[in-house]
């Protein structure tokens, strides 16, 4: 569907996906990690209509929600772009850390926190993560856009290596912790599809 010229796409297994995560999650918080993500998107959204650069399509799949806009950007537009996202997760995050410190509710500690995490995890220099959209930009305005890549994909394989070593590692102290292995093994793929 369309919404004010923009194209919406949701996948059905976008919402099987977060369906079923809602109805195994005996926590709650995975109800909490769904805004948070979505406040983090919306920082992007803001972010595209304020520098003049309304998306084409947005789609939402498992795992992601692309963005695509349909014509250049102002130079300093890519960057802003991708850096109001985690601002939006980190205004989030101290919005509800205050809320908390005001009347000690847990579920806005968890909010606070998982906004947090999203901040600081999304401007990892990684391909597919804001962080590596920066860290691209900045490379392609001073040593041109192959450079900017290939320094992004050795960037994004060492961190992914690292992780996996991590995981295994704590796997050898019987700390088993699966959501690391996968992280790493996303870091790998990301560098891997982005690769030319």
């Amino acid at each position: 569907f369309k919404l004010l010229g923009t194209e919406i796409y949701v996948s059905f297994l976008f919402f099987a996906v977060l369906h079923f995560m809602l109805l195994i999650d005996k926590t709650g918080l995975c109800f909490l990690c769904v805004f948070s993500f979505f406040v983090h998107e919306a920082g992007h959204l803001f972010a595209c209509f304020l520098f003049e650069s309304q998306p084409k399509s947005i789609k939402l799949v498992p795992a992601s929600i692309l963005i695509t806009r349909s014509f250049e950007r102002r130079k300093s537009g890519e960057i802003l772009i991708a850096l109001f996202g985690p601002l939006a997760s980190l205004l989030t995050a101290l919005t509800f850390f205050l809320n908390f410190r005001l009347t000690k509710n847990m579920t806005a500690l968890n909010l606070s926190l998982i906004n947090f995490i999203i901040f600081a995890f999304n401007l990892l220099p990684v391909n597919g993560l804001d962080g590596g959209t920066i860290l691209r930009e900045i490379i392609k305005r001073k040593k041109g856009e192959r450079k900017a890549q290939k320094t992004l994909f050795f960037l994004s394989l060492i961190i992914g290596v690292l992780t996996v070593f991590a995981a295994a590692y704590l796997c050898i102290g019987k700390r088993v912790n699966v959501s690391l292995l996968l992280l790493g093994v996303y870091f790998i793929v990301c560098s891997l599809l982005r690769a030319n």
